[in-house]
């Protein structure tokens, strides 16, 4: 009994001691928290002294602060200190220190200094040529939003002649279409000597022989949705939106089916029971898209096929779906800004399967990426569950596993269905039980994850399983709005409204203080003035612009503060409001050129942004604005909305 004793105190002691141990463990982690934070708070600190230093004219007190910053992890500033380096001036010439800024800086996810990455290990400055390490960081600039079109023709490049990376003709093809869109002439004269239908059947396989014919699809970027003001009000679902438009980044390389899950694949899953309800099996319709499927029945077919190849086959995304659809385009359709006559199976479409019934799978040509009836025919089912618009859609295209998940997004448009329905942007849903004769789907493959879309979605399947399902029709409305007009956009809320325009949506991913990344907001706020903001590098910085100049008049913008006055109201509309003059020239549309510019580091001076336009829209739409702030104040008031 005595041992037992002894045994137990020895026992109890451990315990105490692991417990103490993980106790330590969390204490220090939590230090280590504190301690990077408070250098965060010191390097932002010394970085605004440094730009104030410099604005000043005070060359060395500014790089004697920029020096600390850097030291203390200030992204921002390792990136300016190590382009100083790489310039010289103001300090002397040094390649190799000037890689070794940036290199931090780039570790810490900068995208300008990612780009910077790139040239150095590609030309070999300040560190030994490395083609694959050239590679690594382009790539990092680019999913880090980078939208330099010449970067988007060295990543094609890249992909094109597997310098530094595998040889991905389909890759390649995909980021020289983006480049040659923005006007890129290499990329334009490259994408025509391309053999198109090699690289399709370069991408082709089969997982088995009943299975689906699958396409690869490289990863890449495109801009989803549309800016068009009255796109909704032609949607079929006229309670989806499909704004607001966005830039959607798809950092992994997946496969989407050739063609429509057809009868005689449905079939094949029937007879292996793993499908309950067969479909027609007449040999006339085995080549005809599989429809009247449900959502729940879908994913029947889809766990039989996985268990059977034993590979992740899904639903697409919304975001891939349309992604494959545009396939490289940002127009309405692929083939421009309308649909030409007998392209696809429609309600109007000119085929001969028209209001009629689904056509063969492949009876229409394919798009860009070699799949076929992307449009029309039968409508697809994605994975995604129904949200009311595009707000606080998750990243990197995954499937969107919150909302109201009873209910399903499809895409595509249908044989019994309108060519608008048709658009690559268009969206409807359904309930997941519910089956359509005009409703079926396409499968989906991931064929290589990237580690933090894998997180990201994990993220998302987790929230969505802890989420009471609501409609969306259930949804308060909100307190602010928006429209799009002519290519502007205007948000409000109860007591303040701005506008920008839509043309920069991708602007929130720029990079450094380079013009094409600047975003020129014009604003009125609850005193009636206006005034303008600039934002670049995601961060609204009013007190860089020293001079802004509307068609020659000199506009002076005050510093933005945070501060509230005694009775505790924010004094954020004290920005020196435009003159009568400036006012007058810019509502009246005959604006030729904003002009903004900035004093550098060096002082010197940079031109952030030249821009064309005018207020006309926004003074003619100001008063039905105002109307909706009291509106939505009263609701606000009484609890109507959130």
């Amino acid at each position: 009994m005595r041992y037992f004793h002894v045994i137990v105190v020895i026992c109890l002691l451990m315990a105490v001691l692991s417990n103490s141990a993980v106790a330590q463990e969390k204490s220090v982690k939590q230090m280590k928290r504190e301690v990077k934070a408070a250098e965060q708070r010191v390097g932002a600190q010394a970085y605004a002294l440094a730009k104030d230093a410099y604005d000043k004219g005070n060359n060395e007190e500014g790089l004697k602060y920029l020096r600390q910053a850097a030291d203390a992890g200030h992204a921002e500033s390792q990136y300016i200190l190590g382009m100083k380096y790489y310039n010289g001036g103001q300090i002397p010439k040094d390649d190799r220190l000037s890689f070794e800024w940036t290199e931090k800086a780039a570790k810490q996810g900068h995208v300008a200094a990612a780009f910077q990455m790139y040239s150095k290990y590609i030309r070999g400055t300040g560190v030994e040529k490395n083609e694959k390490k050239a590679h690594k960081y382009l790539r990092q600039s680019m999913e880090g939003g980078n939208t330099d079109v010449s970067a988007k023709f060295l990543l094609a490049q890249n992909y094109w002649y597997g310098w530094g990376t595998k040889k991905n003709p389909l890759l390649a093809v995909n980021w020289l279409r983006q480049a040659a869109a923005e006007g890129h002439a290499n990329a334009i004269k490259m994408l025509e000597s391309v053999s198109q239908d090699e690289i399709v059947k370069q991408s082709v396989f089969k997982s088995c022989d009943v299975c689906p014919t699958m396409v690869t699809l490289p990863e890449g970027a495109f801009l989803m949705g549309v800016h068009d003001p009255n796109s909704v009000d032609l949607n079929t679902n006229k309670n989806l939106t499909n704004q607001p438009r966005h830039f959607v980044n798809l950092p992994h390389t997946f496969a989407l089916g050739q063609t429509e899950v057809t009868h005689a694949q449905w079939n094949a899953c029937v007879g292996d029971k793993g499908c309950a309800r067969p479909v027609d099996t007449t040999q006339e319709k085995a080549n005809h898209p599989v429809t009247y499927v449900s959502w729940k029945e879908a994913q029947e077919y889809i766990a039989w096929i996985s268990k059977k190849t034993n590979r992740p086959y899904r639903l697409p995304t919304e975001s891939e779906w349309e992604y494959a659809a545009r396939s490289g385009v940002s127009t309405a359709y692929p083939y421009g800004i309308s649909l030409p006559p007998a392209r696809a199976n429609c309600k109007g479409c000119g085929s001969q399967w028209d209001n009629q019934s689904t056509a063969p799978v492949k009876s229409f040509a394919p798009n860009g990426y070699g799949l076929y009836e992307m449009l029309g025919n039968a409508a697809e089912w994605t994975d995604d569950c129904v949200n009311k618009s595009y707000k606080g859609k998750p990243p990197m295209g995954i499937s969107w596993a919150t909302g109201y998940c009873e209910e399903r997004i499809h895409r595509g448009g249908a044989w019994d269905t309108s060519p608008k329905s048709l658009r690559v942007y268009n969206r409807e849903y359904q309930k997941v039980g519910d089956r359509r004769l005009n409703l079926g789907f396409r499968l989906a493959l991931t064929l290589k994850e990237f580690p933090k879309r894998a997180e990201a979605a994990k993220a998302a399947t987790a929230a969505g399983a802890n989420q009471e399902s609501k409609s969306i029709t259930q949804k308060k409305p909100s307190c602010s709005g928006r429209k799009e007009i002519d290519g502007w956009k205007f948000f409000w809320t109860h007591d303040y409204f701005y506008l920008k325009p839509a043309l920069y949506d991708i602007n929130d991913y720029g990079i450094g203080y380079n013009k094409k990344y600047v975003e020129l907001t014009i604003s009125r706020g609850s005193t009636g003035n206006y005034f303008m903001m600039f934002k670049f590098g995601g961060t609204y910085h009013l007190g860089d612009i020293y001079q802004l100049y509307v068609d020659g008049i000199k506009v002076y913008v005050g510093q933005w503060t945070s501060e509230t006055s005694a009775d505790g109201k924010s004094q954020r509309d004290n920005l020196p409001s435009l003159t009568a003059d400036v006012i007058q020239k810019m509502e009246s549309g005959k604006v030729a050129e904003v002009r903004a510019v900035k004093r550098n580091y060096d002082d010197t001076e940079v031109i952030l942004i030249s821009a064309k336009f005018s207020l006309t829209d926004f003074a003619k739409h100001h008063k039905d604005i105002d109307q909706h702030r009291q509106i939505t104040e009263m609701k606000k008031q009484i609890g109507g909305c959130r």
